[in-house]
């Protein structure tokens, strides 16, 4: 499960762990408890394709791709995405790419209940391209259910 806030935009996504997806990075965290969370086995190599369900339609009609701890793949719209910065998020819309944050600004947040899930773990991607007065951003909140 995750929801992703991307320069206004809120929507959600339910992820499962994709079989065959090969990490490309480290993407652990521990907080102050102790508590852990690994990512790494959702990060996808972005030199490969895009693996399926790390894209998907926005409630708007964008298209919006996805990494963990990565940028998303090079081969989206001949790497328009990753053109400005390494982009962990990217939106496709009207025909341009959107960085929806540098994969490189990739910090762990607090998880943010969404009356389903009450634990997991934020990911928020800062840093992408202008939006109205701001630069945009994305928050991916995971969720385990297993």
């Amino acid at each position: 499960f995750a929801v992703m806030r991307v320069c206004g935009f809120l929507f959600c996504v339910l992820f499962a762990l994709v079989l065959g997806v090969t990490a490309a990075t480290s993407c652990r965290y521990t907080n102050g408890t102790g508590a852990s969370w690994d990512l790494t086995p959702l990060s996808y190599d972005p030199q490969g394709g895009v693996p399926s369900g790390y894209s998907f339609s926005a409630l708007d009609g964008s298209e919006l791709f996805i990494n963990f701890c990565d940028q998303v793949a090079s081969s989206i719209g001949n790497d328009a995405c990753n053109e400005n910065m390494p982009s962990g998020s990217c939106q496709y819309d009207s025909g341009n790419y959107f960085s929806n944050g540098d994969a490189s600004t990739a910090t762990f947040i607090a998880f943010v209940p969404d009356g389903e899930y009450t634990e997991g773990i934020g990911l928020l991607y800062s840093n992408g391209d202008a939006c109205a007065n701001s630069t945009r951003s994305t928050e991916v909140f995971v969720a385990c259910d297993a």
